[in-house]
């Protein structure tokens, strides 16, 4: 293949980012289109931090993909001058002893099988281990040293720097009317500035994306996830290496959260059903999100739980119905490739993200695109720690069972 081909990347976030760079490195001319800032407030990508774990109970294909990332964001912070990944560990805490068949079990054993050192804690060891407030409520789980969490803040910005540098030409606050075709194969893209001609089209628009594909029936929906900052009065008592990222009863509360970030800040967020909702419509958190989280907090850190509230916020989630990114061309469009699906944690395996976007665009074999091809999904699976009550109607998970 000639590299004088020309792509269009729509969407400057995670996806787009480091499909930007990996393109532009074999060779591509790159534009990147995004609809608003670089970084983009109302994207998925955008936040403080994001959690980077091999956690994922029995399914080793995310476990697969998560070791090869790993060497990235070790990779990334050697170069980096500010590091990226914090490797500040993960306590995965569970109510009842962990038996066969849930998260925090399958994720320890399948785990230890593969060489993980992992400490396994119960009752009162989980307060010794740790010298902070949780509560007796969760009796056993276990902690993994090689997790942590990443900057999103410092990825976003240098991944940015990175492709400008590198020659990718960027285009803020464009917006994309609609795609150019001959009826089989693309042509370029269409915005509210003008044309632009393209050999490739790639959709990494998140939730956007089926706004630009209203003629396939993709199975994604949105949702809103509660993001919480709270100000805890003595934050010594949230910082690490005491205080490190966690999860409480994931699989079954959603909740999880981090130690306290350079302001002093400690976020609490959820990994459940989240809220449907138009990415162009309302984001405010409701009353009662903000009173469930609090609730939660009194069972299991009761000194955050009446914590100064100082920012809360929707994060975008762009759910597949099984929990699988989408990266692979658009069927009947010759030159279109969808890259999105991100389902609340795709941003973790950024470093490999954009070399499997370029290896469908080139046809490429990679054995992490196996579970990310184009495909009629009609059963809701979801990522192994995602907290889910919600059923499927009519082939979408639009009602909620209480």
């Amino acid at each position: 293949m000639p590299k004088r081909d020309s792509v269009i990347i729509i969407g400057a976030g995670i996806f787009g980012l480091t499909t930007s760079i990996e393109l532009r490195k074999r060779g591509y001319q790159v534009t990147v289109l995004e609809r608003g800032t670089i970084p983009n407030p109302k994207a998925s990508s955008y936040d403080r931090c994001k959690v980077i774990r091999p956690d994922y109970g029995t399914d080793e294909f995310y476990v697969e993909m998560m070791e090869a990332a790993f060497s990235g964001w070790e990779s990334w912070n050697a170069q980096w001058s500010i590091p990226a990944y914090h490797q500040v560990g993960l306590l995965l805490l569970s109510k009842h002893e962990m038996k066969t068949g849930g998260f925090e079990y399958s994720s320890f054993h399948f785990l230890s099988n593969r060489g993980y050192s992992l400490l396994r804690l119960q009752d009162r060891q989980i307060q010794e281990r740790f010298k902070w407030s949780v509560n007796k409520n969760y009796v056993d789980g276990y902690f993994n040293p090689r997790s942590g969490y990443a900057d999103c803040v410092t990825v976003n910005r240098q991944l940015y720097e990175l492709s400008k540098s590198l020659g990718v030409n960027f285009q803020e606050n464009t917006l994309v009317a609609h795609l150019l075709t001959n009826k089989s194969r693309v042509l370029g893209v269409m915005t509210q500035k003008g044309t632009i001609d393209a050999d490739y089209v790639v959709i990494a628009a998140g939730a956007w994306s089926v706004k630009l594909l209203p003629q396939y029936k993709l199975p994604i929906q949105v949702v809103g996830q509660p993001v919480f900052y709270f100000e805890p009065s003595n934050k010594s008592l949230f910082e690490s290496p005491s205080f490190c990222v966690w999860a409480a009863d994931i699989s079954h509360s959603g909740w999880y959260g981090f130690p306290a970030l350079t302001d002093g800040t400690v976020k609490v967020a959820n990994h459940g059903d989240g809220v449907l909702l138009d990415p162009d419509g309302n984001r405010e958190v409701s009353v009662e999100q903000v009173r469930s989280c609090r609730e939660f907090l009194v069972e299991i850190f009761p000194s955050l739980a009446s914590a100064k509230l100082s920012k809360k916020h929707l994060c975008l989630y762009t759910d597949t119905l099984d929990g699988d990114f989408i990266i692979d061309y658009v069927p009947s469009m010759e030159g279109i490739i969808l890259a999105t699906g991100g389902s609340g944690h795709a941003f973790k395996f950024a470093p490999i993200l954009g070399s499997c976007v370029a290896d469908v665009l080139e046809r490429r074999e990679n054995s992490f695109n196996t579970r990310f091809k184009w495909r009629d999904v009609s059963n809701r699976l979801g990522e192994a720690s995602r907290a889910s009550t919600r059923a499927i109607v009519e082939g979408c998970p639009s009602k909620i069972i209480n």
